[in-house]
Order: C-alpha cells, then structure tokens, then sequence
C-alpha cells in the first residue's frame, strides 16, 4: 500500500504549512518501540530541537528514549491495529535537553504508517502550574491571614466561596451556595443589620464594609466584611468581597480594654502621684494623688497638664535634667530625696493645713511613647529621719550611760559614755549580756525583784553595784524602761541608762 497518492517532497512542502509538530512514523520490526521517522515538518523539527536530516530514517526510541514511559508506543500499535485515531492526554517531555508539554494524536494511514500530531502546549501548561502555585500560595497567605475571599453572581444567586471561608465559617467545602445559607450562619441579633447592608449592596449597586457575628459550633466569631461590584457593559453582574475572621483581635480589644479600665481604677485611687509625660518632656496626664503633693486642690489636674520638665524650672526641681533624659532614653532611674515648695505652683492651695514643703521621692521609668513618673510624699519619714539624727547626737553627748538590748538581753547598742564609764568599747558590747558588768555585791533575788518589777510595771529604777572591764567595782544609779512596740504594744526591747555615783 502507497503512503499516499502524492509525492514525499509535495506531502513535506504542505505539511510544512502547519504550525503543529508533524511526523509520519512506519513499523520496521516486531518490537512495540519498533518504529522509524518517515517525515517531520519544520514544527516539529524545532519542537524536537533536532534537524530533520538527522531524524528521517533514525529510530524513533534513538532519538527520544524518553517516550517509551509515556504510551507514545502503546498509542501508535493502537492506532495500527484498530485503524482508528488514538489521543494522548497532554504529556511532558523532559530529557534534559528538551523540555516541552504537548497534547498528541495519532491517524493511521495504513497498517504500517502512522501520523502523529503534536501541539505545543508548554506555554499554557506552566502558565496553569503558575496559576495552580499562586492559587496555592494565596490559599495559603489567606488561612494565615485569617482571610477569605467570595464572588457572589447575580445572574443566578450563586456565592463561591475561597477555602478559607469554609474553614472561617466551619463548613465542609462545595462548589457554591447561597445567600440564605450564609445568612443561616450569622448571629440572630446581626442578622437584620446584615440583611440591610445586603440590601444597600443590590439597590445601590455600591460595595462598603461591616462587622457582624456568626455562630460556629457553638461558639461565636466575630468577622469584618468588605464588598465591591463588578460590571459589565455598564451593569452591575457580581460582587466580589472578602471576610476577616477578627475574633482575636476583638478578643483582644476587650482585654486591652479591661486592663486600661483597671489600670485608670488603680492610677486614679493610687497614693503614690503618677505623672504621665511625652517623649518631649511635656505632662500629659496627672493623677488625683499627684495633684495633692504638688500642692493643688484635688481634680485640679490642669495645673499639671501641659507643663514642660525642661522649660519649669519648678517641675526641673523634681530631677535633674540628665535623670529625664535616661529615662527618656530607656532607663529606669530613682531620683534622690528632694525638697520641694509647694508655694511655688500656680493655683497652690494656700490653706491646706500641712504647709507648704514637701520632701518627694521620685522614680521615673520609660513607657514606650514617653516615661511615668512615680511621685512618693516622704515627708514624715525624712523629717523622722532628721529627729532620729537630733536624738542619736543628744544620745551620743550624754554623760549618762546608755545601753539597749532586745527581750532576750542581748545588747544591741551602747553610747559613748558606756564606754568611758565600763570600758568596753561598742564593738565588745554590742551582742554580749549586760550581765558582763555584773558583780557580786548583789544576790539573785535582787536581780529576781528588779526583773519582775519590769516585767509587771515596764520599768525598774534603783542603785547596783557593777563591774567595769579592768575588774574594778563602781556604783550607779540605774533606770531600766521597757520598749513597746507601737502597733502591736507588745515589748520589743529594754533600754537602761546609768550615771556613777563614785
């Protein structure tokens, strides 16, 4: 049988004319790979990236073993045995060299000879895997998001929905569904809302966002919506949107929320004044606290607010100028003890019954937009402080002895006429007995008696004989007073204070 009734070289000039990749393959053997190139057109000349003179009359399996695993073979036998033209679903032909996807028939010419037709469909096949790897990728991006997105047909009610809009919605994904079944989904109470929003969509043929609820098993989520029509030909034919599963940021709204809300409780009752200043050194906000200790009637927060620390040289008193700006670089800096004039504030409340000077204690420490100051009234405790000094150098210039222990004895401290009239040094004294200086000029029911009377009556007066370091006897008027505790009253200590009566 003739390949066909007109000659090779007219059949090679019009095959030439197609843009398909074409070749006439014969069987030359028994093998199922058993099959040589005839004639190739110029298309599949550059699809093959092979000249045609090297191809013609070569072994098709020489040329392109890659096609043994692809059914290139078993379609050809198909194609000669049953005469009928065979297809080959789009395939890849990679061997390194060549790498190209074509869709493929085969026409049997006759029982040895077969046309195949290949057409190249590499540019649409990776454009396909592009756009399945940017759907990917979007599906991706939209379940980390928390997004999805939806296209709502008008032309038949039909909404599609992106997976992440199931998984939002809690639902087994389906080709498409409905307004209504949607609006199952959505908390009754937002319902009616919704229904409107949807309502301005179609009669308005405007987009917009809103926020509403939906119920999910059971639990409920808050979403955030936003639509935009689409036309064509100058009508509105879809909608195209996007939901936002907010339920954490919601959530964590309310968290933020409730914090600043026991924050304001706690800043408002606090004691301690809490000044709030900007990044510029200027006071944004002044607790009630504060406005007292700087002398203000109470709520008169306005004479705070607005005053610079850098530009008052009354608020600079509060700190230097450095501490300010450590604090404002982000460090946490306490200022030392420092008295400040209350006098000296604008709108100072002349009458208030405690004066006009204040000792403060100041810690300032950043807050992210600027610092906080803590502002603490130390005033009793520095002015305890500085009669605590009066009393100890009173103490300390005494010619009376003095020495005090705790409820078991033990000396704790002694004053320097202690040590001129005993001997023993502070050091020495300090953690011993009194029962050093003893003598034995006295039984033990003398000692009996003086601790009872202290024990019973807080206090025991009378004279001793006692012992000095170097072994000598002195006789001393002595006064033992017990120390209470000025909460609890319980005796905390015994204080005794002697003077010679040599």
């Amino acid at each position: 049988m003739s390949l066909h009734p007109v000659s090779p070289d007219i059949l090679a000039a019009t095959i030439d004319q197609f843009p398909e990749g074409i070749a006439v393959v014969r069987k030359v053997g028994p093998e199922l790979s058993d099959f040589e190139f005839l004639l190739v057109n110029e298309a599949f000349e550059q699809l093959a990236q092979v000249d045609r003179e090297d191809l013609v009359g070569g072994r098709v399996i020489d040329h392109f073993p890659m096609l043994e695993a692809t059914g290139y073979f078993e379609r050809l036998i198909a194609a000669l045995e049953s005469g009928e033209r065979q297809a080959l679903d789009p395939t890849l032909y990679d061997d390194g060299r060549i790498r190209v996807w074509t869709r493929t028939t085969y026409t049997p010419i006759d029982d040895q000879h077969v046309m195949v037709v290949g057409l190249d469909i590499t540019e649409a096949m990776e454009s396909l895997a592009t756009q399945s790897v940017l759907i990917s990728r979007m599906e991706r991006v939209e379940s980390l998001a928390k997004v999805g997105s939806w296209t709502w047909e008008l032309s038949d009610n039909t909404i599609e929905w992106s997976p992440e809009v199931w998984r939002i919605y809690g639902l087994e994904p389906k080709e498409t569904t409905t307004y209504e079944e949607e609006r199952a989904l959505i908390h009754p109470d937002d319902r009616e809302a919704r229904d409107a929003i949807a309502e301005q969509w179609l009669s308005g043929k405007s987009g917009g966002s809103h926020e509403y609820r939906v119920v999910v098993n059971g639990k409920v989520k808050h979403i955030r919506g936003i639509a935009e029509p689409i036309e064509e030909d100058g009508e509105v034919v879809r909608f195209i949107g996007a939901i936002h599963d907010i339920t954490e940021v919601v959530a964590a709204h309310e968290l933020r929320l409730e914090a600043e809300s026991q924050f304001r409780l706690l800043y408002d009752a606090s004691p301690l004044g809490v000044l709030l200043i900007d990044r510029e050194g200027t006071v944004s906000a002044a607790n009630a606290a504060a406005t007292g200790l700087f002398g203000l009637p109470s709520g008169a927060s306005a004479g705070l607010v607005g005053r610079n620390l850098f530009d008052d040289e009354q608020l600079l008193s509060l700190g230097h100028r450095w501490h300010i700006e450590r604090a404002l670089a982000g460090e946490t800096v306490d200022l030392p003890t420092h008295r400040y004039d209350m006098a000296e504030t604008p709108g100072f409340d002349a009458d208030r019954p405690e004066g006009h000077t204040r000792w403060l204690d100041v810690k300032m420490f950043p807050t992210g937009d600027g610092i906080a100051a803590i502002v603490s009234d130390v005033t009793l405790r520095h002015l305890a402080r500085g009669q605590l000094r009066k009393a100890s150098a009173i103490i300390d210039s005494m010619s009376n002895g003095l020495v005090v222990t705790d409820t078991e004895g033990t000396i704790t401290d002694v004053n320097p006429a202690f040590t001129d009239i005993t001997g023993y040094s502070r050091a020495e004294a300090i953690g011993q007995n009194p029962s050093i200086l003893k003598s034995e000029a006295h039984d033990q029911r003398f000692y009996e008696r003086m601790w009872r009377d202290i024990i019973e009556q807080g206090k025991w007066s009378g004279e001793i004989t006692n012992r000095r370091k170097d072994g000598t006897a002195y006789q001393e008027r002595l006064t033992i007073t017990s120390i209470y505790d000025h909460e609890s009253g319980a005796p905390n200590g015994f204080i005794g204070v002697f003077t010679t009566l040599d």
